[in-house]
């Protein structure tokens, strides 16, 4: 795409983007490290204890655990339940608005399966190139060879 047609994009996708974006405010909503894989191990096997659920998670602390729960529950996707015995059993659930992530979550798994090989071989091409421009030197390649994004640092 050339930069006029591109810039004709931008501008009638600014024209048509609403002042509260919808997809701005869904990502704040679910757009940090941990809820996605919380959400994901919810849909797969609802109704899970702090612990197995953190276990299940792996890698993330009680602080982000915890953090990450109420806000998911602040924005209504899941529901703690306390069974008020002592010790304390809690278990968080979905609730239906949750539930119907399970769509959007299969449409993003479709995204990445497509896009992750894009980006591999993406990086694996620049790296390759400049592996080799470090070995033979900058003059020795054509110009259509070098991206464009790594010009202005050389």
């Amino acid at each position: 795409m050339d930069q006029k047609t591109f810039e004709n994009k931008a501008e009638q996708l600014n024209e048509k983007m609403p002042e509260y974006c919808p997809i701005t405010y869904s990502m704040s909503i679910i757009g940090s490290k941990w809820k996605i894989p919380i959400l994901w191990k919810l849909i797969l096997d609802d109704g899970q204890h702090y612990n197995h659920l953190k276990r299940m998670v792996g890698g993330i602390t009680n602080t982000m655990l915890t953090k990450s729960l109420r806000e998911l529950e602040d924005d209504g996707l899941i529901l703690r339940h306390s069974d008020g015995t002592v010790p304390p059993s809690v278990t968080y659930h979905l609730t239906d608005l949750g539930k119907d992530l399970v769509y959007t979550m299969e449409e993003l798994l479709t995204g990445a399966k497509n896009y992750t090989p894009l980006t591999k071989n993406s990086k694996k091409a620049f790296y390759l190139l400049i592996n080799r421009i470090y070995k033979n030197g900058i003059e020795s390649q054509s110009r259509y060879s070098i991206p464009f994004l790594i010009l202005p640092f050389f």
